[in-house]
């Protein structure tokens, strides 16, 4: 079993009080999130993204390194759409196209490096934020 959207979300909120979300295309989209001091107006402000369908996380180019994120799968029929997360675990949620969150970790691969409880997770996303000096 991995984690849920919920379970992630829950563990972010837990190391970084006043995190703010932003809900889309739910049930079954995506919630964004933001740091405790970013604008949540600023879609510059906002490097992570959480999978509702199945816990899986989208970041932005800055955080990719970090992370050790993988990039996320275009329709081979079309190489300016993403596929469906019915195809795939890092796939669009609503819509076709990713935006500026072209990297992801799948849920298998999150709980293969954070076994043991979401809140580790939550702590290398938000260092990963934090050691770039982004907005959070």
């Amino acid at each position: 079993m991995t984690y849920s959207a919920k379970d992630i979300i829950t563990a972010i909120q837990a190391v970084a009080p006043g995190v703010q979300l932003q809900a889309r295309g739910m049930p079954n989209g995506y919630a964004r999130i933001f740091g405790p001091n970013a604008n949540v107006a600023k879609n510059t402000h906002c490097y992570i993204a959480v999978l509702d369908p199945n816990g899986a996380i989208c970041v932005k180019k800055h955080l990719q390194a970090s992370l050790r994120a993988q990039l996320r799968p275009m329709d081979p029929n079309d190489p300016t759409r993403g596929v469906p997360i019915s195809r795939h675990p890092l796939g669009c949620t609503t819509g076709t196209r990713y935006g500026s969150f072209q990297h992801g970790l799948p849920p298998d691969e999150i709980l293969r490096r954070f076994p043991v409880d979401p809140v580790d997770f939550a702590l290398a996303l938000i260092g990963a934020v934090t050691t770039h000096k982004l907005v959070w």
